[in-house]
């Protein structure tokens, strides 16, 4: 059995050695999951392009030992796994770069102004029907 932080060590240098080109990578460093229950493996997320977070790998190591268990690249992912992933690139519209995140910034605007417009029609609408009467 190895010290945990060598495992922790050991796992980012596998890491690294594995996606040297990678942007970033997460290592859970308090062994839970977001329910606070505790993990039985070290899982490692390994993100591609910087800004990106649809492009992970996923690795998995052994939390006594830091030997590797799993390697998930992106490319091997199924659909609906890639699709997953996506759901935080496509709402902030960073999946489409510069461009996608221009839009989706016209598009938040539109939308937020909707209300307003249709709040000052309605205003209007009925600051006439009073002078008719």
């Amino acid at each position: 059995m190895v010290k945990r932080d060598a495992v922790f060590d050991i796992a980012a240098f596998q890491t690294e050695k594995l996606y040297a080109g990678s942007s970033s990578f997460r290592i859970t460093l308090n062994g839970k999951n977001k329910k606070g229950k505790e993990l039985k493996n070290l899982p490692v997320t390994v993100y591609g392009q910087d800004g990106r977070f649809s492009e992970r790998n996923l690795l998995t190591f052994d939390k006594y030992s830091g030997k590797l268990l799993a390697n998930k690249p992106h490319h091997k992912l199924k659909a609906a796994e890639k699709y997953a992933n996506a759901n935080y690139d496509v709402h902030t519209g960073s999946y489409f770069g510069l461009f996608g995140k221009i839009i989706w910034f016209i598009a938040g605007l539109i939308c937020t102004s909707l209300p307003v417009t249709g709040f000052l029609v309605w205003w209007g609408k009925r600051k006439k029907q009073g002078k008719k009467i």
